[in-house]
């Protein structure tokens, strides 16, 4: 409810203030959306025999060809100018097929193979790994020269156990000579990569792959040679081949999952039964026998004959694929310095490595594009504003007043916290000049990628210039708190939580045209939404509004220091977490925990336990360095049931070897900002409630759960 209050009250408040209005037109669009779509072609379509198709059917450029008794329950959708031609006794043996050729003024079709990541660098390699003379079960990353599934290996099991993590597996060669089921067990997913499969001199046998889950988004098999499939056990999961020219299915294969190919031909025969997306964007596809497809089809064409079927399921309509097979991708981000000075395009983009970005800027009246800056000193934008992108990245355009000169210049210096309160010197992040006070960050942006969306304070200092006498009335609207001060005179303070308030002085003060006066205007940000106006009237005919940038000053020096923004206290906020291991009594700090994972410590079992741990009494170690923000006094908060020890830098700080229901142990230490001290906390459940929760408490800090950003687990 207050979301939607604000957002209303905030889109008539910046309407009022900026005195724009706001037209809308709303046209629909006549094109259908193509991820409804049973099949979704670029080029001709023809059918015939007895095949059919339940749902619909769009071609972006090509014809439509029905024949025999061919059946479609739904619309078939093409470009004007190609033909739409069913036989003649349609009308009498299966009237309305007239009514379903829908012919559009513009189509599109963008489909496109997807780029792959290289297949992943795996340290541990085995040159051949078979089950002839044992079962066969791989539970870590591995490469292997060769894989062997052998026909002499009866009732010997090949497993890929996923149990406690992802798993990545690459062959060069996968070699199956016999009939086989290798099972998958666990939770997590496996990725498996292929080069070659070899299945005996004719390289027939199937591939058999036992998903016990049925969750098809447990396997990903990325293949460079074609897996026969075996229609008896379907492959649960999905399928992307790689560099296969022509792609035959052979009658035999069945996937509950997507098939993603980039072969130019694909030929779908036999009884072949699809559960899934089968997405072949530049193929020329034929479906014969009685295969059929449960989900949807996106190919270059498509000839279906004998009675293949096609069936839509909005289950299996749309392309998705994990980040771990594809190529990685780094966010450029950018800002303007000072803020409304002008505009750079794009604002975010996310580029895959080695990519190139292209960045326009526009300056303001008044204002002068002076370069571009970088939070990483390796990408910087060149003079026509080109950039290889290799990490993350923020680029800021920078500006400044056109004419600047000595004495004064438009803007007010801001000093950003991350903090609620600015007055610890080390919570302080970054000083820049803003042209004025009129902020709208929302619930989810920041004043820059330094400072987090919640939880940080600004102090703005410079000089307020009228250009009319008279007695002035200041007001504040923010969320959250604010204070100001004029010519050394606290006019407002409305220090701490509010949903978007105003805030009137109680009193006027007068200021002489032309004179400057020193302004002070702090402000804090809490949690949720984060916005901060200030607004002044007079009684010589200044009417409320926002302070314009045009009255407010800071001296050329300090312009010239704070052009662009300077950076203090850095912190690397780079961590993903401790590494959390769980025991089970009888492997109490075993080399093999039960359940594993990299996580914060806040964890709430209540009488359950962590991963697949089927007892109520278990032991847990979490261990990682702690990333500290600010330097001030640092209390870590332990809320537990039942027992703790907590070491700091391998001194035992905190030994509580015994029942607590959920009772809380700290300990206090110096921190220094930016510093990490390894941290180790041993917990155990003997019954019961089951209860972790680690957090930290400071002046700066106020008390939170620690979060995972400032958590790492590079133990070496």
């Amino acid at each position: 409810m207050k979301k939607r209050r604000v957002l209303a009250f905030i889109l008539i408040l910046l309407m009022i203030l900026a005195n724009i209005s706001f037209a809308s037109a709303i046209s629909a669009d006549p094109n259908p959306d193509p991820d409804d779509m049973a099949v979704y072609l670029k080029g001709n379509f023809s059918g015939g025999n007895s095949a059919a198709i339940e749902g619909d059917l769009y071609t972006a450029l090509g014809n439509v060809q029905i024949s025999g008794t061919m059946q479609s329950t739904g619309d078939f959708y093409h470009k004007t100018g190609t033909s739409y031609n069913y036989p003649g006794w349609y009308d009498d043996s299966y009237p309305g097929y007239g009514a379903k050729n829908k012919v559009l003024a513009a189509t599109v079709y963008n489909e496109s193979f997807p780029t792959l990541a290289e297949f992943p660098s795996i340290g541990n390699y085995v040159p051949v790994a078979s089950n002839q003379n044992q079962s066969l079960v791989i539970s870590q990353d591995t490469h292997f020269g060769e894989l062997k599934i052998s026909s002499n290996a009866s009732g010997r099991d090949v497993v890929f156990d996923v149990q406690t993590k992802d798993l990545f597996v690459v062959a060069d060669k996968l070699s199956i000579t016999v009939w086989k089921e290798i099972n998958v067990v666990g939770t997590h997913t496996l990725f498996l990569y292929v080069n070659d499969y070899f299945g005996g001199n004719s390289k027939i046998k199937p591939f058999l792959l036992s998903n016990p889950s049925g969750n098809p988004n447990q396997i990903y098999i990325i293949s460079k040679d074609y897996l026969p499939l075996n229609a008896g056990t379907p492959l649960i999961g999905h399928l992307l081949y790689s560099g296969i020219a022509n792609l035959t299915t052979g009658g035999y294969a069945a996937v509950t999952g997507s098939v993603i190919t980039d072969a130019a031909n694909v030929s779908i025969s036999g009884s072949d039964p699809f559960h899934g997306l089968f997405y072949a964007p530049y193929a020329a596809v034929s479906m014969g026998g009685s295969a059929m497809i449960t989900g949807r089809l996106v190919a270059g064409s498509l000839n279906m004959t004998g009675s293949a079927k096609i069936v839509y399921s909005d289950q299996y309509s749309t392309l998705s694929l994990p980040d771990e097979i594809l190529p990685p991708k780094y966010t450029v981000n950018t800002a303007v310095y000072p803020l409304g000075a002008g505009t750079i395009t794009p604002a975010s983009a996310e580029i895959e490595v080695g990519q190139s970005i292209y960045f326009t800027v526009t300056p303001a009246g008044g204002y002068t594009f002076t370069g571009f800056t970088s939070s990483d000193p390796s990408m910087v934008p060149d003079e026509g504003g080109n950039l290889t992108v290799t990490g993350n990245v923020t680029i800021t355009a920078n500006f400044e007043p056109t004419g600047g000169g000595s004495g004064y210049v438009n803007g007010l210096l801001g000093e950003y916290y991350d903090s609620k309160e600015p007055v610890n010197p080390t919570a302080l992040k970054m000083k820049r000049i803003d042209s004025s006070i009129a902020f709208n960050y929302g619930y989810d942006l920041s004043p820059d990628p330094v400072i987090g969306h919640e939880n940080f304070s600004v102090r703005w200092t410079g000089y307020i210039k009228p250009a009319v006498t008279g007695d002035y009335i200041f007001k504040t609207y923010s969320d959250d708190g604010v204070k100001l001060f004029v010519n050394n005179v606290k006019l407002i303070d409305n220090w701490g939580l509010f949903t978007l308030n105003f805030e009137l002085a109680d009193n006027s003060i007068h200021l002489e045209a032309g004179q400057y006066y020193p302004i002070t205007l702090e402000y804090q940000q809490g949690p949720l939404y984060s916005a901060v106006f200030l607004f002044w009237e007079s009684n010589n005919g200044v009417s409320m509004g926002l302070v314009p940038g045009g009255v407010l000053y800071v001296t050329q020096e300090t312009h010239d220091e704070y052009s662009p923004a300077k950076y203090y206290n850095p912190l690397e906020k780079a961590g993903t977490g401790f590494k959390n291991k769980f025991y089970t009594p009888a492997g109490w700090i075993s080399d093999t925990p039960e359940a594993e994972e990299i996580s914060s410590i806040d964890y709430a079992w209540g009488l359950s336990a962590p991963g697949d741990i089927g007892t109520d009494k278990f032991y847990g170690r979490m261990e990682g360095d702690l990333e500290t923000k600010y330097t001030e006094p640092t209390t870590l908060i332990f809320t537990v049931d039942d027992a703790l020890k907590v070491w700091v830098d391998n001194v035992l700080v905190i030994n509580e070897w015994d029942w607590h229901n959920h009772e809380t142990f700290e300990y206090t230490f110096n921190a220094v900002a930016g510093e990490k001290y390894r941290i180790k906390a041993e917990y155990a459940d003997f019954g019961l409630g089951a209860t972790i929760v680690m957090g930290w408490r400071s002046d700066a800090l106020g008390s939170e759960v620690i979060p995972k950003e400032y958590m790492y687990n590079n133990l070496d």
